[in-house]
């Protein structure tokens, strides 16, 4: 174990060695021939694998270089932005840009992050009334068409799972007796979730909208 000046003296040497090493790297690149991006007519440098940044990206995200989806959505309007990660079709509008782990579109509007169906839901009714949720009709998280959707408390999104078949996730697991412990409970909400098995998201549901959440 160093002591504090050893591992100062220390810090100090990697510094100056990392730096001669930086150095190093860059005379390297000075000497190389200059590249450019193995993409045809594009020019700029190269950057990974052959490409540029851009093209590298896009090889990233789509698996083929040339198809470039990358969209500048800076300074538009908020309906802008959600046409401009939206694709129509004759059912459904599918949410191209980020999605959550359950499927759910996700756009960042200020400085938070909210759900893609329930922004453009509004976009075209209206604000969502507090403690309601947006449930979709077509049973597609990633759709963002306005009349696919529907607004309702948590038991009638819970009674639309049932009717379709998808009543196995963590809500299932919580009967109206669980649900009356949690709600009487002082303890926090990460031992309520162990102890009945969800998640501390479930568990702050419960707390937040009571009787709503009750199982029928």
């Amino acid at each position: 174990m160093m002591n504090r000046d050893e591992k100062s003296e220390y810090n100090r040497l990697y510094r100056i060695a990392n730096k001669a090493r930086i150095e190093a790297r860059r005379a390297e690149r000075k000497a190389e021939p200059a590249r450019v991006c193995s993409v045809p007519g594009c020019g700029r440098a190269y950057d990974t694998q052959g490409y540029c940044a851009r093209h590298y990206m896009a090889f990233r995200r789509n698996g083929d270089p040339m198809l470039v989806l990358q969209r500048q959505v800076h300074g538009k309007t908020l309906a802008e932005r959600v046409a401009a990660y939206t694709k129509r079709a004759r059912w459904c509008w599918e949410w191209t840009g980020t999605r959550n782990p359950q499927g759910y579109g996700v756009l960042r509007v200020g400085e938070s992050a909210r759900l893609a169906h329930r922004v453009a839901y509004e976009l075209e009714f209206g604000k969502i009334p507090f403690g309601l949720h947006a449930c979709h009709k077509c049973d597609n998280p990633g759709c963002v068409r306005p009349d696919h959707i529907f607004l309702g408390t948590i038991a009638d999104n819970n009674a639309d799972m049932r009717a379709k078949g998808r009543n196995s996730g963590p809500r299932s697991k919580l009967t109206a007796k669980a649900i009356r412990q949690i709600e009487a409970s002082s303890a926090k909400n990460i031992d309520l979730a162990q102890r009945f098995g969800v998640s501390e998201t479930t568990i702050r549901a419960v707390r937040r909208y009571g009787q709503t959440w009750r199982p029928k």
